[in-house]
């Protein structure tokens, strides 16, 4: 059970109030938030089978909603944040380049999962992602997760050691070697910050919005959630997120034991 003051409320497995309340509008009012064009014909073909007004409702991806932050950001404040993002053959070709040429992060994560890291470089992609879901390089979070390595023992504590610390040096590396945000969820932790720091980003790109859902999503990245309770917190605007009947369960008692106090957006770059 989620508390009463929680910055946004959670569904699992049921949708329906997406669409039974939605109302003829002269202007969109409901942005719907989904991964993936499916999802986003999902919610509209259940519009049309219900035959639900569509004109309050318009549709995005989160890529396509931190864009819009990071631009309205640079309107509104002195700041220049990126609106655009490394794309995945780039940013592996750009860790290539880091792992063969730098001594850090390339050696410390050479003891990790072997020598010359370089001939890793995936293997050490897909662990820089996975460790940015769980942490968003939040400073820290990062620092719970060294806590929990510092309990362990042996060469696993070693190499759990190294391959933190190396992929936190990679993760700052990357992010200053490119101009652009080093990927999707680089930009939407940048238009959180943005945002928790200048609320009014919001109404800049967002004029009329209201309401905004996210649905569709299979798992809660940290990052998603400073998204989330930031719009929550620094908005007028009521936030919904919509989990599946697998996952969501396990998600909201996830939420239920946590209590971030922290400054959201912030990361290790």
């Amino acid at each position: 059970m989620l508390p009463n003051d929680f910055p946004f409320t959670v569904s699992i497995g049921v949708a329906d109030d997406l669409w039974t309340s939605a109302s003829r509008s002269p202007t969109p009012r409901h942005l719907v938030v989904t991964p993936v064009q499916l999802h986003r014909r999902n919610v509209q073909r259940r519009l049309r089978e219900t035959a639900r007004p569509r004109s309050e409702f318009t549709f995005a991806r989160l890529i396509d909603v931190a864009r819009d932050l990071t631009g309205a950001a640079r309107e509104v404040t002195s700041d220049d944040p990126p609106t655009e993002t490394l794309d995945r053959i780039d940013r592996l070709a750009l860790t290539r380049r880091i792992l063969r040429d730098d001594a850090v992060p390339s050696e410390t994560l050479a003891r990790a999962v072997g020598s010359p890291a370089v001939d890793h470089a995936e293997r050490i992609e897909r662990a820089r992602t996975s460790l940015g879901m769980v942490t968003g390089f939040h400073p820290e979070r990062l620092e719970s997760l060294r806590s929990i390595v510092d309990e362990m023992s042996g060469a696993a504590a070693d190499d759990a050691a190294d391959l933190l610390e190396g992929l936190v040096a990679l993760q700052a590396t990357l992010v200053n070697r490119t101009e652009v945000a080093v990927s999707d969820t680089d930009l939407l932790r940048f238009a959180t910050r943005r945002l928790a720091g200048t609320p009014t980003v919001w109404k800049r790109a967002y004029p009329d919005i209201d309401r905004v859902s996210v649905a569709g999503v299979s798992m809660l990245t940290a990052t998603l959630e400073d998204f989330l309770r930031t719009v929550g917190r620094q908005t007028s605007v009521d936030v919904s997120l919509y989990l599946r009947n697998g996952t969501g369960p396990a998600i909201v008692d996830q939420l239920s034991r946590q209590s971030v106090t922290f400054e959201p957006g912030v990361d290790v770059s």
